[in-house]
């Protein structure tokens, strides 16, 4: 009973507290985009450049465009910076969720031997 009671605990403390870390830790991934018009004839053309960012593990991923885009190609750049956001932040879960699982089964393996 003991042991269910402390896993109990553990579960409803994780479960009011994951959605605040979630929120603090997304907070904690930036991802910017600029686009810079250049002057080139006949048609105007843009250099796009992007970075999304860790703040908590420092990992940078930047993009720069090799070549001139167009403007209409402004938005597929965003949504490829905005992706490697959505990658940095589940990987951020994934580390976190199983640094959990690992301490769940050393805290349920623990209680069990005390039995």
């Amino acid at each position: 009973q003991e042991l269910n009671d402390q896993y109990r605990d553990y579960r409803d403390h994780f479960e009011k507290t994951f959605p605040l870390w979630w929120q603090w830790r997304r907070d904690q991934i930036s991802a910017k985009v600029d686009v810079q018009q250049r002057d080139s004839r006949p048609f105007p053309t843009y250099i796009a450049t992007g970075e999304a960012n860790d703040t908590l593990t420092g990992e940078t991923v930047s993009y720069k465009t090799q070549y001139s885009v167009f403007k209409w190609d402004e938005h597929h750049f965003k949504e490829i910076i905005a992706q490697t956001k959505v990658r940095m932040e589940r990987q951020a879960k994934a580390v976190m969720i199983n640094e959990t699982m690992i301490s769940r089964c050393i805290f349920v393996c623990a209680a069990t031997s005390r039995l």
